[in-house]
C-alpha cells in the first residue's frame, strides 16, 4: 500500500479596514474549511484551525505591512500558547 502525504494549508486573506477577514484551510488542494472572521477574534481563529488541522504554517496574502502585523501577532500568541514557533508566509498578491 502506497504512503499518501496529506498537505494542509490555511491562507489568510488580509483586507485593511474591513471588519472581517476571509480564512481558509486547504487540504490537498482542496478547500476543508473557512471563516469569516472579524478582526477582533481573526488570531484565535487561526490559532484554532492550526490547533484543529495540525497546522504548522499560515499563509497571508494582502497589504505586506497589515500582513506583517498580524503575522506577528499569531506568532507571539502561538508560542504563548504552544510553546513553539509557526512558520509564517506572506503571499504576493
Amino acid at each position: 500500500m502506497a504512503n499518501i502525504k496529506i498537505l494542509r494549508k490555511m491562507i489568510c486573506v488580509l483586507q485593511p479596514f474591513a471588519p472581517s477577514q476571509l480564512v481558509f484551510v486547504y487540504e490537498n488542494g482542496n478547500k476543508i474549511d473557512a471563516a469569516e472572521v472579524e478582526i477582533d477574534n481573526l488570531i484565535n481563529q487561526i490559532l484554532s484551525f492550526c490547533d484543529k488541522y495540525y497546522l504548522s504554517k499560515v499563509s497571508f496574502t494582502g497589504p505586506i505591512q497589515y500582513a506583517r502585523g498580524i503575522g506577528k501577532k499569531v506568532q507571539e500568541k502561538f508560542i504563548t500558547e504552544y510553546g513553539r514557533e509557526i512558520e509564517i508566509e506572506y503571499l504576493n498578491n
